[in-house]
């Protein structure tokens, strides 16, 4: 039906709120309808699957900018902690690997998942380890990767070797040998597990 001469239409009114996380009311809504959050940029309707399902209200539409902003851009939007996930004892370790290619005389201090040492040098070289630098678990491999290498001396400053079952404060010596492999176990009375690997 075409509409008279001379009327103007208002704008279209929604029911609406401007206070944030409020949702309408069953009672305050008919089927079809459509109610505007203003604050949370939401909007909701009226829902009934069928005559045996209680009417309900539903959200049909949200601006979701700022919340995948937040997950986005944000590294820990939810705020959640080590303790929330049942991680409270696990250290915060950078996962990276530390590479040293060839380096001389050092001391290695730190903390990483995994250290690996590489040494093909002529002269004798030391790789002194400090223990208050490490975490539990943590892995250093020291290799030798020419049987022409000087020889490698690897002092652990702080703690003692447990090698073979066996405790003990000699620095370790990688002379004929081709890599040793260093687990970090401070837990057990500072004893830093070695496996020797030879040639």
């Amino acid at each position: 039906m075409p509409l008279p001469q001379n009327v103007v239409l208002g704008p279209i009114q929604f029911p609406r709120s401007n206070i944030a996380d409020a949702v309408p009311q069953v009672t305050g809504l008919s089927e079809g309808e459509i109610a505007i959050n203003l604050a949370d940029k939401a909007m909701y309707s009226l829902f009934k699957l069928d005559e045996n399902t209680p009417e309900e209200v539903i959200k049909i539409a949200q601006n979701y900018d700022a919340i995948l902003t937040a997950h986005f851009i944000e590294s820990n939007p939810h705020g959640t902690t080590a303790a929330d996930v049942g991680l409270g004892n696990v250290p915060n370790v950078d996962p990276r690997p530390l590479y040293y290619v060839n380096p001389t005389t050092t001391t290695l201090n730190v903390s990483r998942i995994l250290t690996e040492v590489e040494y093909w040098g002529l002269p004798a070289v030391t790789y002194t380890i400090s223990n208050t630098d490490y975490d539990i678990g943590d892995m250093i491999e020291i290799t030798r990767i020419s049987g022409l290498a000087g020889m490698v001396t690897v002092p652990l400053s702080g703690a003692d070797w447990l090698v073979d079952g066996t405790r003990s404060s000699v620095d370790m010596v990688l002379q004929g040998q081709y890599a040793i492999k260093i687990i970090a176990h401070k837990a057990a009375a500072d004893l830093w597990t070695v496996m020797v690997i030879q040639s």
